[in-house]
Parts: structure tokens; C-alpha cells; sequence
């Protein structure tokens, strides 16, 4: 409650406090699970944590698409990978896309925040940037760079945060629902 009841103002990255002492804060997203990424218990979750290096805490935030929206993405993979017949991303994402309506599986958008505090600004930001180059092979973050309050809504009650209508880098990964159990593995 302090972060949204004016106790911070909003820096470029990061929240920094009014009162001395208190910690800055920072919120991190994710923007895109890169393809290829093998999803367990041990990584990245427990590899996360386990990384820790002060406080921080996660949220995973899925999204069901409704299936009449899952259907117009399908035709529009469809038609990419038609206009784009070498392109063997566009087809396997059309493929992905006919399989996962045809299953009846449903499809989520997925994003994970985390949110890392500290009393030292440069600790903070070392610590942000030690998190976005340890994952870059399998989890793009974004610095959210002018939407840290806004990002607050991830570690709230707020049932659909609002984060992600700003900018490309604020979008959700789309999963499909089998996969849930994986993505949210043990937390």
C-alpha cells in the first residue's frame, strides 16, 4: 500500500521513496519466452530464487484468450506462413496454432513481473541488470522504463492489471493451457 499512496515517485526504471531510508523499487516483465526454452521446477524458478541476490518477488500473471480471439490468430498465422512459405517460424506457429484448436486446448497470455527492491539505487539497478543478462537466452524482461507504478498492479489484488496497452515490450507470451502446470511449476 505505501508504493501506491504516494510514498514513491516514478524515476525513469525504478520507484524511489519520499521517506529516508525506505528502498527503491523496481518492477521487471517479461516480454517474450524465447522459443526453445525448457520449462521445470529447477529452471527457471528455483534457478530464480536461488539467484536471488536481496529481495525480491514474483508474479506470474496468465491471461485465458477467448477462443473466438485464439481462431482469429490462427487465421492470421495461417495467412503468414502463406506469404511467408520459406519462413519456418511462420509455419510452425500456424501449425502450433491449428494444433492447439483443433486439441480444444485453451491458450493464455503469460507474463511473469518481478519485483526487486533495495536502500541503494546502483545496488538495484546492478541487480536489474544481472537478472535481464542471466535469463537472456530464455526469458526477454523489460525495464518498463516510465511504467513502474502502473507495474504495481502485477503484486496486487487487481484482478486484470493494465499494464501492457503502452508498448510493445508490456506484451503477455501466449502459452497453451496444457503448458500452464510447467510455467507455473511449484510456485
Amino acid at each position: 500500500e505505501p508504493l501506491a499512496d504516494g510514498g514513491y515517485a516514478e524515476g525513469l526504471s525504478y520507484l524511489r521513496p519520499a521517506a529516508p531510508g525506505a528502498p527503491y523499487v523496481t518492477v521487471l516483465a517479461t516480454y517474450d519466452f524465447k522459443k526453445g526454452s525448457t520449462w521445470d521446477w529447477s529452471y527457471p524458478w528455483a534457478d530464480l530464487i536461488s539467484r536471488a541476490d536481496g529481495p525480491m518477488i514474483l508474479s506470474l500473471d496468465a491471461v485465458r484468450l477467448p477462443d473466438e480471439k485464439v481462431r482469429l490468430a490462427r487465421e492470421g498465422l495461417l495467412n503468414l506462413a502463406k506469404v511467408s512459405p520459406n519462413d519456418p517460424d511462420a509455419a510452425l506457429l500456424a501449425r502450433q496454432a491449428i494444433d492447439a484448436v483443433q486439441s480444444g486446448d485453451e491458450v493464455y497470455e503469460l507474463r511473469l513481473a518481478v519485483l526487486l527492491t533495495d536502500t541503494s539505487l546502483k545496488r538495484l539497478d546492478a541487480r536489474a541488470a544481472r537478472l535481464v543478462n542471466a535469463y537472456e537466452s530464455t526469458l526477454a524482461f523489460s525495464r518498463l522504463e516510465g511504467q513502474q507504478m502502473e507495474a504495481l498492479e502485477f503484486f496486487s489484488a487487481i484482478e486484470h492489471p493494465a499494464l501492457g496497452t503502452r508498448s510493445a515490450t508490456s506484451a503477455h507470451s501466449f502459452v497453451l493451457g496444457s503448458a500452464l502446470p510447467v510455467a507455473f511449476g511449484g510456485l
